[in-house]
């Protein structure tokens, strides 16, 4: 079910280069039925996925598709199953009755839509939840967890916000969680915890935006997503490059950021951004490439259509940066998670597909080629997403599903 299958336009390329990381990847997945089983005891999320094993040997789930532990053998799923039923008993009696209830579901999923089906009074209220994160000071909860000569990080800016903690842990995370098997489920808890904030903090009621750019990749420059001027439910334009590029209208024009040094809001797009950066090594193999080429909706719908259960492929023709100061930032990274769940939905065999390693591989090009997505020791879905001190990790298993109950929303 879950062998490793490189798809999409780098399937010959990668073809040879790949059969140790194979091999390595079906060890991952063989071990993991053991691997859940020692994390199912640590909290109650354990008693839910314990249920999931139980809807398994009940026959309300069909075991050839049942995609968690990504189990190939329909034999050794229903053996697990009928051994969690039995650990349920015992796990589940030992906790308080209330303890049960709790268990998150997902009844009644929020929709996130496009930034420009927002009514104004929609975007008028996020806009207002961003800057009030700004309102609110920075927290000492925040711990940097990378090396500081590896992250290349400044200290924590003490008189900082809070809005600036969110943008410091990216940034020091930043060697962990890109060109890696975070990147994704990162990026989709990051969205999620952060319009948690919004609610929790500023007591915004909608939804997290995404900004389809492939509407907008035949100009960028001209787009009308950046024409809008308003002083409250306006995104602004491009900045001022006399003014070292700040963006000087709509609602973000006074926008103070605190890192890498307080500044208002900086807003640029290089149509050809890598050919000013050299040869990097020989990673920068199209040095000429225009930018809105490698976002186009046929490009995007070839990567949802394409790589059919091969994490992988799909991580590695889809990873893209972009800096968290930015407020569109957090529309972008939903638009990443939309074309992730859109992948996900695409194929069954995708909706639980997940491998990758837990250090990026950029040493060299023949090595990035060989762990596109990160090099060992390897994920697997119940390794815990970092947070830098600033929120509770939780596993990747719970964001690999938008309605699993830890997340609960879908996209239009």
């Amino acid at each position: 079910m879950y062998r490793f299958e490189t798809g999409g336009q780098d399937a010959s390329h990668r073809a040879n280069n790949h059969q140790s990381y194979d091999e390595e990847r079906r060890q991952s997945i063989f071990i993991q039925p053991k691997s859940v089983l020692e994390s199912l005891y640590s909290d109650i999320e354990g008693c839910q996925k314990f249920r999931n094993f139980y809807d398994v040997l009940r026959g309300g789930t069909d075991c050839s598709d049942f995609q968690p532990l990504l189990i190939c053998e329909v034999a050794l799923c229903r053996a697990m199953a009928t051994i969690a039923l039995k650990l349920l008993i015992l796990f589940c009696a030992f906790l308080p009755f209330g303890s049960l209830l709790s268990v998150a579901q997902c009844i009644e999923p929020s929709i996130r839509r496009e930034w420009r089906q927002f009514s104004t009074e929609e975007k008028s209220a996020w806009i207002s939840a961003v800057k009030c994160l700004t309102t609110f000071p920075h927290t000492d909860l925040l711990a940097p967890s990378v090396d500081p000569s590896l992250s290349l990080m400044p200290p924590v800016n003490t008189s900082s916000t809070y809005y600036d903690d969110f943008v410091y842990m990216h940034m020091d995370l930043n060697i962990r969680i890109h060109s890696t098997g975070y990147f994704l489920p990162f990026h989709r808890w990051y969205v999620a915890v952060y319009e948690q904030v919004l609610k929790e903090k500023c007591n915004y009621m909608g939804v997290s935006p995404y900004w389809n750019w492939s509407i907008d990749s035949t100009d960028v420059f001209d787009s009308d997503f950046f024409k809008d001027s308003d002083p409250t439910s306006g995104l602004g334009g491009w900045g001022d490059p006399s003014k070292d590029f700040s963006v000087t209208d709509g609602a973000f024009s006074d926008f103070m950021v605190a890192y890498p040094n307080p500044h208002i809001l900086r807003r640029n797009f290089s149509v050809q951004p890598w050919s000013y950066v050299g040869d990097l090594n020989g990673f920068n193999t199209y040095p000429e490439t225009y930018a809105n080429t490698t976002f186009t909706p046929d490009v995007i719908s070839a990567m949802i259509n394409g790589y059919v259960g091969d994490y992988v492929g799909f991580q590695a023709d889809f990873e893209k940066s972009q800096g968290a100061h930015e407020p569109l930032f957090w529309m972008h990274h939903a638009m990443v998670d939309k074309v992730w769940y859109d992948w996900q939905n695409a194929n069954p065999v995708n909706f639980w597909a997940f491998f990758g390693g837990a250090t990026s591989a950029l040493q060299n090009v023949s090595y990035a080629d060989k762990y596109p997505n990160g090099g060992p020791p390897f994920l697997s879905i119940n390794d815990t997403i970092p947070a830098d001190g600033l929120f509770n990790e939780t596993m990747i298993y719970n964001v690999m599903n938008t309605t699993g109950g830890y997340l609960c929303y879908v996209y239009e």
